[in-house]
Order: structure tokens, then C-alpha cells, then sequence
């Protein structure tokens, strides 16, 4: 072990899966080094749940239930929190500075006519800068639109806690409005809702949708009768509906959605949206005020932009020690990371379970580079995948061996959350959350919407 005298600085950014788990598990390996300072930086005050985020848009629990306060996590630990904007990360004198008091630096911050305090003090001196020895790049991804005109513009996307209540709010304000109108043709656009992407994330969503449609917004209104004025199509560029699960779980999955009258159209490419239209393989045209754009993400704007060697999607090259190629004192994972298990092979996928795990090895693998110890190779253990279908069923393949349907499969899909809790909670915190979102009412949605 080399010996070290000055204050070594890692510094975090992202507070996604991977940002968090990195910082327990730093803390967990350097609980007996000193002089290491851990600092977090992060645009919300808050971690949250993503797969969960469809759950949101569909009033099925409250987007508190999914949150955790940063400064609760790391309350009483050496993990230091900066809530900002990230605007600049010089590489060659290893800084990175933030936007401490606004997400758009022209916008100064607004406040109404009872905040006495100096307004001055807040304007001034917005910018701030932070030194690291060793910089995690953990920043999450961004939608990808794959350059189809009007899908930045006219699709809401599942991206954030905001843009959850935004679409939550849309389909409520659909419903309200169509039964103000009575232009028979507004009404069957303002009721028919479009997910693009038949992967987990937009099959999640539209099961929970049609539920939220049907058995909750179906019987406040009295005009609305679900089978003849409402209308749910998900959209899948490829041949099938969750392209990565076995065929048996997929005609599962197929058969529920077609119980439920979802209508499926596979092997149909989106080429244009507008605001009251969406053009699918460039001749069909489906009149409609909602759509969900769930077809795919790519790596982070910001981290796209930096110096470093990316692949095609902007995700940064890393060695099998999840160092950025050229910069060993920068370590990247989860979205923002492009690892291949092997030469050749596909990069991993942008999921969480991918960031939870590289997260343990990229914070051990931090603490033995400044202690001069031999790097620990990343080994991606896959857990499986889980899917659900909504009315406690789902889909899973577990470690790739295990199929499981129905309500079996959902709960699987629960423990994951479950998993998650475990590594960023107290055991009794975790095990109370969890207990509570599995044995939640879901009628109490109807409470949420308004």
C-alpha cells in the first residue's frame, strides 16, 4: 500500500442506481481510510425508483412513495450532497462545475411576493466548482428519438418524476375534455392513446394504462364506455413484444394484452409525429392527442459531449475494470458505460440491474487504485428479467434458467425492488416499503387524480 497524505476527493455524479449505490458501497470499503471525502452531485434532492415511473403516470401509487430524500440517505455518513445543474466537466484539470440554483443558467430563480429574504443572494454567485481525484460518471440516460420528426416535441417519455405527473395529468385533462365536446371525432382522438416500444417499459405502461382507463376513469365519467369510445395501440418496430424474453413468456404476454383489447401492431416503424397525429411506416396515420415514447434511450447529453472514447449511442468505452479508456481516474457505469463482457460481443444493457452491480465494482475498485493494489475485473452476473402485466401477473426469467407466469412472475418483479431498497435502506425501512406497495389497494388510485 502506498502511502498517502493529502485528502483524497471522489466525486459522483448522478444520483440514479448507480450514483447511490457507488457512494455505499465507497463508504463501505473506505470506513477505516482516511482522508477520503465523498461528494454526490445530483439536479434532484432525491433518488427514485425508475422502473416504477409507469406506476406514476397511471395513479397506481404516489410519486412519493418511490422517492428518497438524498440527505436522508446519507444522513450521518461522509457523503456530502450538492444539488445543481451539471454544466462543465473540465477532464485535464479535473473539475467539473455546477449550477447551484437553477437548471437553465438564463433563467434566474423566481420567487413570489412573501420570500423576504435578499433575492441577490440567491442570483449571485450561481456557479460552483468541485475538484475530484476520481470522477464516476453516473448521469442516467436520455430519451433516444432515433431522428423521428415531432417525437422530441408531441410524445410525452417516462424519463423523470415530473414527466410522470405531466402524462398523468394529460389523460386526466383527455377525459375531461372529451366529455366537454361534442365533436364525435375529438372525442375518439382525445381517448386513444399510442405507446411506442413494446419493450418492459412500454409494455409495463400500457397494461397499467388500460387499467387506469377502464376500471377507474371508464366509471367517473357516464359518458364513456371503455370498449366503444377508448382506444389503446402499442407500437413495436420489431417482430414481437419484449424482444428480449423467451418466446413462451412473450406468448403470455401476448395473450393478456389481447384479452384486454390492446391493440398490437408489431413490425411497424413510427416516422412522423405531430400534435394531433402519429404516421406509422410512412402511410398510416392514427389521429391522436397521447402519445408515449418508450422505444429506446441513449447515454447521457452532457456525458455524450465529453473527450472520451464512446461507441455509436454516446456511452463512454470502458476496460474490464469499468475505467474510461485513457483516464483511469474516471470510472463510468450504468447508462453513461459501454462494456463488452467479451471482444466482440454486444455492449450490456442500459438497465439498473447493470448499474447496481457495476456500482460495487467500480467503488472497490476506486479505493484499491489510490491504494496501489491489483484492480478487481467486472463480472456481470445476469439475474434475469422481470415484466408486469398488471392485476398482480407478470412474466420472468430468472438467471436465465427460471420461467415463471402469472402472480408468481409479479412478485418476482417486486422483490426486485425489493433488492434495491436493501442496498440504499436499513433493513426495516426496506422491508416496510416494500410490504406496504405489495399489499397496496389499487382502487385508491382513483383518490390520486385530482
Amino acid at each position: 500500500m502506498k502511502k498517502r497524505q493529502e485528502q483524497t476527493d471522489i466525486l459522483i455524479l448522478g444520483a440514479g442506481f448507480g450514483g447511490v449505490c457507488t457512494a455505499k458501497y465507497l463508504l463501505r470499503f473506505t470506513r477505516k481510510i482516511p482522508n477520503v471525502k465523498i461528494t454526490l452531485i445530483d439536479r434532484n434532492t432525491y433518488h427514485f425508483f425508475t422502473p416504477l415511473l409507469h406506476e406514476i403516470a397511471t395513479a397506481s401509487i404516489h410519486s412519493d412513495h418511490i422517492k428518497r430524500p438524498l440527505r436522508m440517505l446519507f444522513n450521518q455518513e461522509n457523503v456530502e450532497f450538492h444539488q445543481g445543474e451539471i454544466k462543465d466537466v473540465d477532464l485535464k484539470n479535473q473539475t467539473v462545475e455546477i449550477c447551484t440554483n437553477c437548471t437553465n443558467c438564463d433563467t434566474p430563480p423566481k420567487y413570489d411576493h412573501h420570500t423576504y429574504i435578499n433575492k441577490a443572494d440567491f442570483i449571485s454567485d450561481r456557479r460552483q466548482a468541485f475538484r475530484y481525484d476520481y470522477l464516476v460518471l453516473a448521469m442516467g440516460s436520455d430519451p433516444n428519438f432515433y431522428g423521428v420528426t415531432g417525437a422530441d416535441k408531441y410524445s410525452y417519455t417516462l424519463s423523470s418524476i415530473k414527466t410522470s405527473e405531466e402524462i398523468k395529468a394529460r389523460i386526466l385533462e383527455c377525459f375531461e375534455l372529451a366529455n366537454q365536446t361534442n365533436n364525435l371525432q375529438l372525442k375518439k382522438e382525445l381517448l386513444t392513446f399510442v405507446v411506442i416500444g413494446a419493450g418492459a417499459t412500454g409494455t409495463e405502461y400500457i397494461v397499467e394504462l388500460h387499467d387506469l382507463c377502464k376500471n377507474v376513469l371508464a366509471e367517473e365519467f357516464e359518458f364513456v364506455k371503455f370498449n366503444r369510445d377508448c382506444r389503446i395501440i402499442l407500437v413495436e418496430a420489431m417482430d414481437q413484444i419484449l424482444p428480449n424474453m423467451d418466446p413462451y413468456l412473450v406468448k403470455y404476454a401476448m395473450k393478456h394484452l389481447q384479452e384486454n383489447k390492446i391493440e398490437i401492431m408489431t413490425s411497424t416503424k413510427v416516422t412522423k409525429i405531430t400534435g394531433c397525429t402519429i404516421e406509422l411506416n410512412g402511410k398510416i396515420s392514427i389521429p391522436t392527442h397521447n402519445i408515449l415514447w418508450a422505444a429506446g434511450v441513449k447515454a447521457n447529453n452532457l456525458v455524450a459531449s465529453l473527450p472520451l472514447k464512446e461507441n455509436s449511442d454516446g456511452r463512454v468505452k470502458v476496460n474490464s475494470f469499468l475505467q474510461t479508456i485513457d483516464r483511469p481516474e474516471i470510472f463510468a457505469l450504468g447508462d453513461n458505460a459501454c462494456f463488452m463482457p467479451k471482444e466482440g460481443e454486444n455492449p450490456l444493457m442500459q438497465t439498473a440491474q447493470v448499474a447496481v452491480q457495476e456500482s460495487r465494482t467500480a467503488a472497490m475498485n476506486i479505493v484499491k487504485h489510490f491504494n496501489g493494489t491489483k484492480l478487481h475485473h467486472f463480472k456481470y452476473v445476469f439475474l434475469g428479467s422481470t415484466v408486469s402485466l398488471g392485476e398482480r401477473k407478470g412474466v420472468a426469467n430468472l438467471i436465465g434458467k427460471f420461467e415463471l407466469k402469472g402472480f408468481s412472475a409479479w412478485f418476482s418483479w417486486k422483490l426486485t425492488y425489493l433488492r434495491h431498497l436493501l442496498i440504499i435502506e436499513k433493513l426495516s425501512r426496506a422491508l416496510w416499503d416494500w410490504s406496504f406497495d405489495l399489499l397496496y389497494n389499487r382502487q385508491m388510485a382513483r383518490f390520486k387524480l385530482h
